[in-house]
Order: structure tokens, then C-alpha cells, then sequence
């Protein structure tokens, strides 16, 4: 079914229909498998369940080229994945969540100085050279 739902384009389409029926939104974290889940760090996660899974969602921008970076990693890509790339999806979802839910949405210019003081993030990894 999912073969024939992407060679059509309309791979999302079981998604929007969630949507609709109020299960999913448009905007917010990416439902993760349980591996990856449990790859977040415990505020991220208890605070990722409070809110409905969405289509897209900071994270999922943000490591839009998710498979490149894999490429480049030196040694077990799933640990790779686990180590680096998971928790810091976790927490950019986190920064999104907090960013709808204080209305700081409607008001965009102050982004920027409004989300710098809320969390750092920082992508270290020795896994790429």
C-alpha cells in the first residue's frame, strides 16, 4: 500500500486525513518510532506528549537533509542517529512547541531575540570528519 501511495504522490495523504480528523496537526513534532523516541532527552519527551504529532515540525525542517548527514558519518549510522541527530530533533520540536504555545507566532520579527534566550542547542559530533 505505501509503494503505491508514494509512486502516486499522495504518500502524505493518510496523514492529512488524520489531520482532518483532529488526530495529528499541521505544525508539530514528527511521530518518531519508539527507538528513536527513547533517544530524546526526558523534558524533550514529556513535553513532545503533551501535544498532538503534526506533519512537520521544526525538526523535521531543519534536518531536511537528515540522509546526507548519515552519509558523512563515520562508523554506525544508527548510533549516529541516536547520539546526534534524535536528541537534537527533540529539542528543536521542543523550541517550536514553546514558540506556538506562547503566541510568539503571531509576532515574528521578535523571533529572534525571544528564542535565544530560551534553550541552547548545539550539534557536536565526532562522528563526522
Amino acid at each position: 500500500m505505501g509503494k503505491i501511495l508514494r509512486w502516486a504522490k499522495i504518500n502524505e495523504l493518510p496523514q492529512l486525513i488524520n489531520v482532518l480528523k483532529g488526530d495529528m496537526s499541521i505544525i508539530g513534532p514528527r511521530p518518531q518510532d519508539q527507538r528513536r523516541f527513547d533517544a530524546f532527552r526526558e523534558e524533550d519527551k514529556a513535553e513532545i506528549l503533551k501535544v498532538r504529532p503534526g506533519l512537520s515540525g521544526i525538526g523535521a525542517v531543519y534536518f531536511r537533509d537528515e540522509q546526507d548527514l548519515l552519509h558523512k558519518a563515520q562508523g554506525d549510522m544508527i548510533q549516529f542517529y541516536d547520539a546526534v541527530i534524535s536528541p537534537y530533533k527533540g529539542q528543536l520540536d521542543c523550541i517550536g512547541i514553546s514558540f506556538f504555545r506562547s503566541g510568539e507566532a503571531a509576532r515574528p520579527p521578535r523571533l529572534a531575540s525571544r528564542m535565544a534566550g530560551r534553550r541552547s542547542i548545539k550539534l557536536r559530533s565526532n562522528f563526522i570528519t
